[in-house]
């Protein structure tokens, strides 16, 4: 059951925006979304990335508010047969570009100042807009005098998780001194995230006045790949200057029930995202459901290399039952059909041990939590994204730091300190994969 509230987006000052910390998929998807739609949807918060000092080249004084193009406009301009007729049409965008004043400096009045960057939106059509998205570097003096338009009061967090907490860190000089401020949390792992921001917070004293909002989504984006010709010409035509993101399927964004996830969850209904405010026991449950998806696919995909459909067989299909685990060698490999399951029930065990620690009483939340309900939900996720590569395995082939310690890391930890729960293949499993990224050379 879905929390319902009336939206009230006149509480929100149009000059306060929605900073967006974290520029990877989900972050450049959400403030492109708002960002596009800001001249056709009259709503009163507007999206600002905010940037680390490494990309300084690419803000600029904003040049116009979007460009669209067909869908496969570079693979069209490629089959007319010559790499000239390409490069005319991109010299002839980037001239586009320039008459409408982005190398000359046009301010179009963002709250950043008038500074943006360039985003190329692929959307699940495969058209694709170049947006002028607001951004802002946030590596300022901190002794500089600041006015009541430059703090921070709403923050959509969405980095990787080993980097959450320092790029919330990095920040907390920017935020508002006197007025409460919002912080939605929309990462992997995000129970251990929370968990460490929370100590954070309390150790600069501030835990009273900054409100942690959870958060979670299922819409499929990514950055492209060296393959996709479409951003190819984007980078050409913007001296790769651009971020490029594509909408690759839509799902649903759920958010912890407060105020300002009202508003929030207005915005986005409003922009195409759909979104749904929805209780603490909601959101709680919805992250353990993505948490087991997570702890079994991610690792497993990492290790075997492979994709995620590749995880599930007919044979390991008929070895889902407690009693089948319970009767296996309690000495896992990571190539053992058996231990995908073993790791969703050590999930299970977990998350029901919290629950009842926490005095849990709602039976049908209870109930998800079983491991019968888990197993079914992440072969459902498996079956949905069997063409995908997961973002582990995405790190380890990039040579990046992984998430396992947010994710298998976290239940091994919690199982063996806090609840006394046998977590024997997360355990190994997070082992394995440090020892694995330990002998890559991490960029």
């Amino acid at each position: 059951m879905f929390y319902s509230k009336t939206i009230l987006a006149s509480e929100v000052s149009s000059s306060t925006p929605l900073y967006v910390l974290g520029a990877g998929s989900i972050g450049l998807l959400h403030a492109a979304s708002m960002t596009q739609a800001g001249t056709k949807v009259k709503h009163a918060l507007k999206p600002c990335l905010l940037l680390r000092s490494h990309h300084k080249s690419k803000v600029k004084k904003s040049f116009r508010h979007e460009m669209n193009f067909p869908k496969n406009f570079a693979l069209s301009r490629k089959s007319l047969g010559s790499r000239e007729c390409l490069n005319h049409d991109i010299k002839t965008i980037s001239n586009s570009l320039i008459c409408n004043g982005f190398e000359e400096g046009e301010n179009h009045g963002s709250k950043s100042g008038g500074e943006s960057i360039i985003v190329a939106f692929k959307n699940r059509n495969g058209e694709i807009s170049i947006l002028d998205v607001p951004a802002r570097i946030i590596n300022e003096s901190k002794s500089k005098i600041y006015s009541e338009r430059d703090y921070i009061q709403h923050v959509l967090l969405c980095t990787k998780a080993p980097d959450a907490v320092t790029a919330l860190e990095s920040i907390l000089y920017l935020c508002h001194p006197t007025k409460r401020v919002k912080v939605i949390v929309m990462t992997n792992g995000v129970m251990a995230v929370v968990s460490e921001i929370e100590e954070m917070l309390m150790g600069y004293g501030i835990s009273d006045r900054i409100d942690i909002i959870l958060a979670s989504t299922t819409h499929g984006a990514h950055r492209g790949d060296d393959n996709d010709t479409d951003f190819e010409a984007i980078n050409e035509m913007t001296n790769n200057l651009s971020f490029n993101v594509h909408f690759a399927g839509l799902g649903h964004t759920f958010l912890e029930e407060d105020e300002f996830s009202s508003v929030l969850s207005g915005v986005w209904n409003d922009v195409g995202l759909r979104s749904h405010v929805v209780s603490s026991d909601e959101i709680n449950l919805i992250n353990w459901k993505k948490l087991a998806a997570n702890c079994a696919i991610n690792p497993l995909t990492a290790l075997r290399v492979c994709k995620n459909g590749n995880l599930l067989n007919a044979e390991s299909q008929n070895m889902v039952s407690i009693e089948h685990l319970d009767q296996h060698e309690k000495v896992w490999k990571y190539d053992d059909p058996m231990i995908f399951y073993q790791l969703i029930r050590e999930v299970s065990d977990v998350a029901l041990a919290k629950a009842k620690k926490n005095g849990l009483r709602d039976e049908s939340l209870r109930e998800s939590f079983q491991y019968d309900k888990l197993v079914d939900f992440v072969q459902d996720v498996v079956s949905d994204t069997e063409n995908n590569t997961s973002s582990m395995l995405q790190d380890v082939l990039g040579r990046r730091t992984t998430e396992i310690r947010y994710l298998n890391g976290y239940i091994a930890n919690l199982g063996r300190e806090d609840l006394g729960v046998g977590v024997v293949a997360n355990d190994f499993v997070t082992r394995e994969v440090e020892n694995l990224t330990n002998t890559l050379e991490i960029q």
